[in-house]
């Protein structure tokens, strides 16, 4: 028993003589809040958001770092977690579309601050950020070796449904999203998008197509991020040549042209494009003697037509051909012969134009076609044709072969027509609009684009660059409709390194100008498209 005590002792004195060399700092450590005015944003793609929360503390600015993160899928991990977006204490952040926030969608953010010296973390309420998709025009411009696209909002651009009349320009919203432009020189640009793809909850197919002299990009409708291979879009990928010469979007139809050959969705197989090869449409190939290659041009014909649910052009045979579809008629390929049935006193025979292509669309008389032709001499003509009537001698309207009265029309690069609207049929030289009306058996007569009361568009020695009458298929969407379909007129203009577009609104009775905006902040203008969603 004593020696219990005797331990006991022992350990008392070691505990009192211990010398307590720990180092405590018993202070409070500094408070730290974050307030925030608002904890709910929305915002469009391409929009600005700023956010600047009241910081109280006494821990000095130069001891705290600030980051602001955004809850989602971080690349490469597969776990969602809360990522770094921006740095700062104010936020101040464009709405593009990136790999942590890839577009439309809603998001959770929270500004996050540190204490260098301590590590300590603080963390501000969740913010909700909505981002929604926005309706505008896309521009393609660049250069000769790279191109981007923009995205301009402004009330002429959009749907009949949407009243805000916020302008905004975005001229490099393809490259802010991607972190690169596009390489090659533009040619065209397209929003793929039907009502049908939409009905079917398939917005994520309905891409931004630009083509370039070195093949296709595909960006998403709602950031223009890029979002698929071209070849993906297809049902039988072996069967394209990766060769893209065109997109046409109509109803709930879209079709490619790819090296010469045709592709389409439809609703049984949308989103991907098949190739016309059931065994009818073999069997009405073998009336095409030397084959077949399409010209990039496709229109749509009347539904229900005998010849022509689709209208092309056979560059081997420089002639016209319909496809038709549908439980009436087989699906089938026909030269549309006017002559087939022995008639001669036709004005021309749409199967056999002895002439190249350069332009046709909806235009002319009501549910007329017109295009723009080339013979081997060089001189261009015009043709009027009516793809809805049921006898193929019937479809050749009228020819205006004598084109004396259209000034500089052989130095024209680019064309338009109105739908339904004869008096509405433009040109594009280099440095002027031309305008002029046909009329089955008269000269048709030119003058340079003008107002209504009759004052010359004056474009001020800059270099017209691209001409289109915009008529998006989003007319088809019952929930979505472009206001001025066959009344906008956009021209693209450069001068001093500057790309400008110029938008008319023009009166469908006369063809002339009634009202005017104009935009810049753009290189060079290679084309533009109305975006649907």
């Amino acid at each position: 028993m004593k020696k219990i005590y005797f331990v006991l002792l022992a350990v008392m004195f070691f505990c009192g003589c211990y010398d307590d060399k720990g180092n405590y700092d018993y202070t409070t450590q500094e408070a730290f809040e974050i307030s925030l005015e608002e904890t709910y944003f929305e915002r469009q793609i391409g929009g600005h958001l700023s956010i600047q929360p009241t910081i109280k503390t006494k821990i000095p600015e130069t001891d705290l770092t600030y980051q602001w993160e955004v809850h989602s899928l971080k690349p490469g991990d597969g776990y969602t977690l809360f990522n770094k977006f921006a740095e700062g204490k104010d936020l101040d952040w464009e709405c593009v579309s990136t790999e942590l926030m890839p577009g439309i969608g809603q998001y959770t953010i929270r500004l996050h601050a540190t204490q260098t010296s301590t590590q300590r973390n603080f963390y501000s309420e969740q913010i909700t950020l909505s981002i929604a998709g926005v309706t505008g025009l896309l521009v393609l411009h660049g250069n000769d070796s790279q191109s981007d696209i923009g995205l301009l909002v402004a009330p002429e651009f959009r749907g009949t449904n949407v009243m805000d009349e916020t302008i905004e320009n975005y001229p490099t919203m393809y490259s802010q999203a991607n972190g690169s432009k596009i390489q090659g020189k533009g040619k065209a640009i397209y929003h793929l998008f039907t009502s049908n793809m939409v009905y079917n909850g398939l917005e994520n197919r309905c891409y931004v197509a630009a083509l370039t002299d070195q093949g296709v990009t595909l960006a998403n409708y709602s950031g223009l991020q890029r979002s698929a291979d071209y070849l993906d879009l297809f049902y039988s990928p072996s069967i394209p040549h990766g060769k893209p010469q065109s997109f046409y979007v109509y109803d709930s139809y879209e079709t490619i042209v790819d090296d010469g050959m045709l592709f389409f969705t439809t609703p049984s197989y949308a989103p991907l494009y098949i190739a016309p090869l059931d065994d009818d449409v073999q069997a009405s190939l073998e009336e095409f003697e030397n084959g077949i290659y399409f010209s990039p041009f496709v229109l749509r014909g009347k539904s229900g037509a005998t010849y022509t649910r689709m209208i092309m052009f056979n560059m081997i045979d420089r002639g016209f051909v319909g496809y038709s579809d549908g439980s009436m008629w087989p699906n089938r390929y026909t030269k549309l012969d006017a002559t087939l049935d022995g008639t001669t006193s036709v004005p021309f025979n749409p199967a056999k134009m002895d002439a190249d292509l350069l332009y046709m669309d909806h235009g002319g008389s009501t549910n007329h076609t017109m295009a723009v032709m080339q013979e081997n001499d060089g001189k261009k003509l015009v043709v009027e044709m009516d793809f809805n009537t049921q006898t193929l001698s019937q479809m050749p309207y009228a020819k205006y072969s004598d084109v004396s009265g259209l000034q500089d029309f052989d130095q024209a690069f680019s064309y338009a027509f109105g739908e339904d609207q004869f008096h509405m049929c433009y040109y594009a030289t280099s440095n002027a609009i031309y305008r002029y009306s046909v009329e089955k058996g008269k000269v048709p007569q030119s003058e340079k684009l003008m107002t209504i009361d009759g004052q010359v568009v004056d474009f001020k020695g800059a270099e017209i660059t691209m001409m289109r009458l915009l008529k998006p298929n989003a007319t088809t969407n019952d929930s979505w409709s472009y206001k001025y379909y066959n009344q906008m007129l956009v021209v693209g203009t450069y001068a001093n390194g500057e790309g400008t577009l110029r938008a008319f609104i023009v009166d469908q009775s006369s063809g002339r100008v009634l009202s005017e905006t104009s935009y810049s902040g753009f290189d060079r203008i290679y084309d533009v498209a109305v975006k649907g969603l």
